[in-house]
Formats: structure tokens, C-alpha cells, sequence
């Protein structure tokens, strides 16, 4: 009976207070997705800790059905909910501090009374240290950024880990475990370079939706401007599509199945959200639409206005760059020499039509984006916030970097 109870309630209670919570001051739209990221970064970081929990013991669950990797799925699913869903609802303004010590007192006053189900090992409080690291401060620093429009950079940071974690870790184990089967060992060298290509194609989406539109991939928070440019030249939708593409790749049945799940859901509900959205951009909208497929990338991007590179005519690593990439017969891109520029350029400046710059590696990675599909994905990786600082630090220190004139621009 005590069983029953701790299982019971232990789902009910953070349930039947988050609904409580909602229906009694419903969120704003904005708000409401700052609930949802809250509670989806809860369930792989919950799955983690339970995952390193079992490693260093520092917990264990005694159940009969119901189990998810060794824990009950009805105390998982309250946990994430307590985490997650509850503070965003009930104490959006409260400081952080305040909310995290509430909720680390909750659970260390709850936990021991979760016994038998529970059995608390004796380091169950570094456990709990590790739980409000990476489940309950990360989720409601996402909350509160979604919520407020504020830290756009970090957020969306936040974003891209939770979608790697639910792609490449969370849906997979859920999947597999609910199926007895186990995780793919060996997937065939072409489909690995596949997936990477995938990948790229996703977390340059993330980037375009950040710098070119102010806002996020989550529905809820979305671009305040419309994004043509960098993967969206060529498809529509190209994080459905990446998404879509990793799970194909991974030569598992199971896993198919997700990637099939997702070119269903794109085709229909997202299909319909992404209609809707791109409807409130008027007539350019319309035209976007009409221009570039939704699923299919093309080939050639589809760009409306011009966007100009500033090069030095008398530096020769520039002047080879410039005749190479005009002898690829880029779109819309014109090339201009950087003693026409309005003030001194210290490297390769690109500028588009909505007043998008970009220095150097980002400025080159940008004009072979208007050039074609294969020469966008090199653009697209080395535009990546990893790539990009690397791949500047190298060319500068081979002297690509440096001024080449007193009185003039230099370059890359």
C-alpha cells in the first residue's frame, strides 16, 4: 500500500499542481514555451543523473513495472515535472537562487520518505549536487530567458544541447528500451560522413535563425525577422530535415522508425505551424515559399537582394580568392575593392541587403554560401562558433590576417 502511495502521488501531486498553475493564471504564448523547454531539458538530464546514479550509487529504485532504466516512470515523469514545469509556472519573477534553494530543500525533504521504492546510498547528496547542476538550474535559466527575450546567444545555446540530447541520446534509449533492443555498434563509413553532414546542416539552421532573424528554432520563441539566407537559401526546412536524415542514417530499424515519425509530423502538424508562420512576413513570405522547396534542398540558392564583398585589390591572396570565387558564378554577390569602403577594413568584409556583416573567415565562408550546395556546406561548417575562431586563428597566424598596406585594408 505504502507503495502504491509513494508512486501514486509522487506523479499526481506535481501533475495536478502544474495544471493547477496553468488554469489558474494561464501562461502568454511566450511564457507557455518557456514551460514546455523547461520541462523537455528535465527528462535527458533526469535520465542522465538516474544513468549516474546507477554508476556511483548513489541511489537505487525498488519497483515491480513501470520501470525506465531502473527508475518508475511514474516518479521520472514527477520529477521532471517538479523541476521543470512548476517553478516556470508558479515563480517566473522569484530569483533563481531563491527557487533552487526551494527545490533542493523539497527533494532532500521528500527523498527520504520515498523509502522502500527509494533506497538512498550513502553519497545520495552529491547525487542531488549533480541533479540541480544539470536538470533544475539549466532548465529554468532557459525558462527565464524564453520567458523574457533576453540572452538570445545563451538560450539558443541551451536549445542546441537540448535537441542534441533528445536526438542523440534520449529518444534513442527511450526508443530502444521500449523495443528490448539494443543500441547500434557499427554504423557503414559513408553513412557516418552522411550524418555529419546532417548535423552541420542542423546547427547552421540554429546560427541562421540567431543572427539573421533574432530568434530561435522553438516554435514559441521564433525569428522576429524572416530568414533567407545561409541553409534557408536552399530548403525550407532544414532542421526537420537534419533530424529526419540522422535517424535514417543510423542503420537501425528502431531508429528508422523515429526518422519516419518525424518526416510524418513535419509533412502534416509542422507543415501547418510552419504555413502560419511564415504568413505574418506578408508577400515576401509568400514569395519565400514559392521559391525555395520545404524538404528537397536546391541546388543554386534562391537570394533577392545583392550582398557585397570588400577585398584589397593589392593583396594577392585576396585578389586569387576574388578571381576564384567569381569563376564559380556566385548569385546576387558583388565584389567590391576595400579602398571603396567607408573606413579602414582590417580583413575581408562581407555585408548583405539587412545590413548582415562579416569579417574574414565568416566574410569568405558567406560568399561561397551564394555560390551552390556543395560549396554552401563548407561555408555553412566553417561559419560554425567552433570552426570559425580556429579556422581565423590559423590563417592569421600564416600571415593571411595581416595588414598588407600602411594606409590600406588588409585581408582575410
Amino acid at each position: 500500500m505504502r507503495v502504491l502511495a509513494i508512486r501514486s502521488l509522487a506523479l499526481l501531486l506535481p501533475l495536478l499542481g502544474a495544471a493547477a498553475a496553468w488554469l489558474w493564471r494561464p501562461p502568454s504564448r511566450r511564457a507557455a514555451g518557456a514551460v514546455y523547454l523547461a520541462t523537455f531539458w528535465t527528462l535527458p538530464s533526469l535520465l542522465l543523473v538516474q544513468l549516474l546514479a546507477q554508476r556511483f550509487g548513489w541511489w537505487t529504485f525498488r519497483f515491480d513495472g513501470g520501470g525506465f532504466f531502473g527508475m518508475p516512470t511514474d516518479l521520472f515523469l514527477g520529477w521532471a515535472l517538479l523541476w521543470g514545469a512548476l517553478p516556470a509556472l508558479l515563480m517566473p519573477r522569484v530569483p533563481l537562487a531563491a527557487i533552487i534553494a526551494l527545490m533542493v530543500t523539497v527533494d532532500l525533504a521528500l527523498m527520504p520518505l520515498c523509502t522502500p521504492v527509494l533506497i538512498l546510498g550513502p553519497q545520495w547528496l552529491v547525487g542531488e549536487l549533480v541533479a540541480a547542476a544539470i536538470v533544475l538550474i539549466p532548465a529554468q535559466l532557459l525558462a527565464r530567458w524564453t520567458a523574457r527575450d533576453e540572452h538570445l546567444r545563451r538560450r539558443v545555446l541551451l536549445q542546441v544541447v537540448l535537441f542534441c540530447a533528445f536526438v542523440v541520446f534520449f529518444l534513442p534509449a527511450l526508443v530502444l528500451h521500449i523495443a528490448g533492443a539494443s543500441r547500434p555498434t557499427h554504423i557503414p563509413w559513408l553513412l557516418q560522413q552522411g550524418m555529419i553532414v546532417a548535423a552541420i546542416i542542423g546547427l547552421t539552421a540554429v546560427q541562421e535563425f540567431a543572427e539573421r532573424g533574432g530568434g530561435t528554432p522553438f516554435p514559441f520563441d521564433p525569428p522576429k525577422r524572416l530568414v533567407r539566407s545561409g541553409i534557408y537559401a536552399y530548403v525550407r526546412n532544414p532542421m526537420q530535415l537534419a533530424t529526419a536524415l540522422l535517424f535514417l542514417m543510423t542503420a537501425n530499424v528502431w531508429l528508422m522508425l523515429i526518422g519516419a515519425m518525424a518526416v510524418v509530423y513535419s509533412v502534416g502538424l509542422a507543415a501547418w505551424d510552419e504555413g502560419a508562420d511564415l504568413a505574418r512576413f506578408g508577400p515576401e513570405g509568400e514569395r519565400y515559399t514559392k521559391s525555395v522547396r520545404a524538404w528537397l534542398p536546391s541546388w543554386r540558392p534562391y537570394i533577392e537582394e545583392p550582398a557585397t564583398i570588400y577585398f584589397a585589390e593589392g593583396c594577392d591572396v585576396c585578389s586569387q580568392f576574388a578571381s576564384r570565387v567569381r569563376a564559380l558564378g556566385p548569385r546576387q554577390l558583388r565584389f567590391a575593392d576595400a579602398a571603396t569602403y567607408p573606413t579602414r577594413l582590417q580583413r575581408v568584409r562581407y555585408e548583405a541587403a539587412d545590413g548582415t556583416k562579416a569579417d574574414g573567415i565568416a566574410a569568405v565562408a558567406r560568399a561561397l554560401e551564394h555560390v551552390h550546395l556543395g560549396w554552401a556546406l563548407i561555408g555553412f561548417a566553417a561559419r560554425l562558433p567552433v570552426a570559425r575562431p580556429i579556422l581565423q586563428l590559423i590563417f592569421d597566424a600564416t600571415g593571411a590576417g595581416k595588414d598588407v598596406r600602411a594606409s590600406g585594408p588588409s585581408q582575410v
